[in-house]
């Protein structure tokens, strides 16, 4: 299968996860709202059911999101070496930064894009003697790989901030109702960057073995 095709596998495990995570959030919201305007409280064994299960998903999400990352910085440390026999010539990030981007704060949001996108259009140059065109940089980067990385920053960021707020003790019903829909439109957003990502490693895999 190759390095390629295992991230590209946990990126589609990751899509399922997020499909059910979107489920069962909008699940929990419809048993809260039940519990909640029943005046005799029942159902609340349901809510704690589908509290439960969200829990219990976000748990394996979040293993396979690190194994995921871990995939995601070998592979590009990898298509970086790649990429250098493809243009020998200056460019604006060097092997390291496809390791060091990932951990400086806020930066990250950015910078290892940037080094896939630097990569991406080294890849998709025309060949001349077997390297890239020295015209590499006008190179455009491609919708799916945006898609990815826009729909990851921002929905992984709702689902952190709902998955605090559906069960928090000290919390009123707006604020668990709240919670519960960015489950549910976290996993939405999810669902799509984990297919558009799957998507986006393969095509560039096939650009550099080009």
């Amino acid at each position: 299968m190759g390095l390629s095709g295992t991230l590209q596998g946990f990126l589609w495990v990751a899509g399922g996860v997020s499909v059910l995570s979107a489920v069962l959030g909008f699940v929990g919201l419809g048993a809260f709202n039940r519990w909640w305007d029943d005046p005799r409280g029942r159902g609340i064994q349901e809510v704690q059911d589908a509290d439960d299960a969200i829990n219990g998903l976000m748990g394996v999400g979040v293993i396979v999101a690190l194994v995921i990352f871990v995939l995601t910085i070998v592979w590009s440390n990898q298509a970086h070496r790649v990429s250098e026999r493809l243009w020998r010539g200056d460019r604006t990030w060097s092997s390291g930064w496809t390791v060091g981007g990932w951990f400086i704060p806020l930066a990250n949001a950015v910078i290892p894009k940037l080094v896939l996108n630097e990569i991406e259009r080294i890849a998709a140059a025309p060949r001349v003697n077997g390297t890239a065109s020295p015209d590499w940089r006008k190179q455009s980067t491609s919708a799916i790989g945006w898609t990815w990385w826009i729909t990851f920053v921002i929905f992984f960021g709702l689902t952190a901030v709902g998955g605090g707020m559906f069960d928090d003790p000290g919390g009123g019903a707006s604020t668990w109702r709240t919670g519960y829909v960015l489950v549910g439109i976290g996993g939405i957003g999810l669902t799509v960057s984990s297919v558009a990502g799957a998507l986006y490693f393969r095509k560039l895999t096939r650009a550099l073995n080009g």
